[in-house]
């Protein structure tokens, strides 16, 4: 996991999604897909909003909650694989593995493509309602070469506007 960030900002990603399949534990009774957005970002929470959207319209075998911040899960900083990445990004849990219901419709070959058609339909539907955004902008930070980000403080703050992907100085 703590690779994909990386990954998608050495390859200039214009969006991040990750796609995951959820486990509560022994809480059989949690169910549903949820599209995880980082921390406060508008982009991020729109995109959000988006592929839930389409989720919800789409795949009526798997109930669709609200889209959340990653930050309901971990107050600091969000979840690592959203942090890392500096385009616009989300994590999808598809449903809940250990929730029978959901478990056998993410088994099912019909479901898992319309899971994979929603997702895609919620990308273009962010792109397309959000023409003025840059998506590979919205969470600019500096990188080290392999592509993790550089942590903030006194001795990386840069000494002029930041720089942007494909933006000269």
């Amino acid at each position: 996991l703590s690779e994909r960030g990386p990954i998608a900002n050495r390859a200039e990603a214009d969006v991040f999604v990750s796609v995951h399949c959820n486990d509560a534990g022994r809480n059989r009774a949690a169910n549903g897909a949820i599209v995880y957005y980082h921390m406060d970002s508008f982009a991020c929470r729109a995109l959000a909003e988006s592929i839930s959207a389409r989720l919800r319209s789409q795949v009526g075998a798997i109930r669709t909650q609200a889209p959340r911040s990653d930050s309901t899960v971990y107050r600091n900083d969000g979840f690592a694989v959203l942090r890392t990445s500096q385009m616009a990004g989300v994590l999808v849990e598809a449903g809940f593995m250990s929730n029978a219901r959901d478990a056998a419709a993410l088994r099912n070959p019909s479901v898992q493509r319309q899971i994979a058609g929603a997702v895609a339909r919620g990308i273009v539907d962010f792109l397309d309602a959000h023409p003025e955004l840059n998506p590979r902008l919205v969470k600019p930070q500096k990188t080290r070469p392999d592509g993790l980000p550089v942590a903030p403080g006194p001795e990386t703050e840069p000494d002029g506007p930041p720089t942007f992907i494909g933006e000269e100085r």
